[in-house]
C-alpha cells in the first residue's frame, strides 16, 4: 500500500469512529419553551432513570437511553412562577433537586447517581 492510500484508510476509520462517539448527543424533552434546564450526566452508571416533573408532569428518562445521551434538555413552560424537580434514581438510592424558576430561566445541572449539582441558575429576563 502507497502512504497515500495508508493515509486515507485511516482518515476514514477515524471519522467513521468520531461519528458513534455520543459525547455531544443531547436529548430533548419537555413540553414548552419558559423555562429550560441542561442537565449533563457526568457518569451515568448505576443511574436506573431520571424524572423531571414541572407543573404536574413527568418526564421520565431511562437507563437505555440513558447510555446513548450525556446531556438532557427538559424545556417546559412556567407562566409566572413556578418549581421543578429533577429526580436521579440509582441502584441503591433516590436523590432529587428542586428549583425555583420563572419563565426566561435557564438552569443548568449535573448529576451522578449520587449527588446532582447546579452548575448556574440563570433567569435570562432580568
Amino acid at each position: 500500500m502507497t502512504t497515500s492510500k495508508i493515509l486515507l484508510f485511516t482518515f476514514t476509520i477515524i471519522t467513521l469512529i468520531s461519528c458513534k462517539n455520543n459525547s455531544n448527543n443531547i436529548l430533548y424533552i419537555g413540553k414548552g419553551e419558559d423555562v429550560k434546564v441542561t442537565l449533563e450526566v457526568w457518569n451515568n452508571k448505576d443511574i436506573e432513570k431520571i424524572d423531571f416533573i414541572s407543573n404536574g408532569d413527568i418526564d421520565v428518562v431511562l437507563k437505555e437511553k440513558l447510555s446513548q445521551y450525556n446531556e438532557i434538555s427538559y424545556s417546559f413552560n412556567c407562566k409566572g412562577e413556578g418549581t421543578f424537580s429533577v429526580c436521579v434514581y440509582s441502584n441503591s438510592d433516590t436523590i432529587c433537586s428542586e428549583h425555583y424558576v420563572e419563565s426566561g430561566y435557564h438552569v443548568k445541572l449535573n448529576c451522578t447517581a449520587n449527588q446532582i449539582n447546579t452548575e448556574d441558575h440563570t433567569g435570562l429576563s432580568y
